[in-house]
C-alpha cells in the first residue's frame, strides 16, 4: 500500500463530474486501499478518487466499525429532515463551516467483489455518504458553506486556489 497526494481546492479535476467505473478489477480494489491508507493518514472519514487526481467513480469511507469502497456510488433516496452540522473536508484544508445536509440516504454501489449494493444510511454515516458522492459529483464543501463562512476563509481559499493550480499544471490538469 502507498499514500496518495491529496489535491487541493482550486484543482480543476474537484469540479469535474468523473468517469464511471466499467469493472471493479484487482488494481481498483488495491487503489482503494491505497485511498483508504490516504484517508486515515490525513485523519479523514472518507475520500473520493478526484481528490487523489483520479478522473473515476471510486469513493472509500472508514467510520467507526463500517469501512465502504465504493465504485460507482449514487443516492437514489433522500430522507428526513435537512440537518445542518460542522464538516471540513481533506481537499479544503483549514476550512468548515455549516452543511444542511439529509439525515437519511439510500445509497447504491458497486462493492470491491463486484457485488450491487444498496443500502439505508442514517446520521453521521449519511453525511459523509452525501459528502463523497458530491464530490464525484463536481461538488465541493465550499459550494454549500453560507456567504458569511466563505468570506471568512476567502484568505485560505485564494491560498489553496493558488498553490492548486501551480500543482494542476505539474500534473498536467
Amino acid at each position: 500500500m502507498s499514500t496518495l497526494s491529496i489535491v487541493k481546492f482550486g484543482d480543476p479535476i474537484l469540479r469535474k463530474v468523473v468517469q464511471p467505473v466499467a469493472a471493479v478489477t484487482p488494481q481498483l480494489v488495491a487503489l482503494t486501499d491505497d485511498m483508504l491508507q490516504t484517508m486515515h493518514k490525513a485523519h479523514g472519514v472518507g475520500l473520493a478518487a478526484n481528490q487523489v487526481g483520479l478522473d473515476m467513480a471510486i469513493a472509500v469511507i472508514g467510520y467507526r466499525e463500517t469501512v465502504l469502497r465504493m465504485f460507482n456510488p449514487k443516492i437514489v433516496e433522500r430522507a428526513g429532515e435537512s440537518v445542518v452540522y460542522g464538516e471540513g473536508c481533506l481537499s479544503v484544508p483549514g476550512v468548515d463551516g455549516d452543511v444542511k445536509r439529509h439525515a437519511e440516504v439510500r445509497a447504491q454501489w458497486t462493492d470491491e467483489n463486484g457485488q450491487q449494493q444498496d443500502r439505508h444510511f442514517s446520521g453521521h454515516l449519511a453525511r459523509i455518504v452525501q459528502h463523497e458522492v458530491d464530490h464525484l459529483n463536481g461538488i465541493v464543501i465550499v459550494n454549500h458553506l453560507s456567504m458569511a463562512a466563505r468570506t471568512l476563509h476567502r484568505k485560505t481559499l485564494d491560498r489553496l486556489k493558488a498553490d492548486a493550480a501551480v500543482a494542476a499544471k505539474k500534473a498536467g490538469r
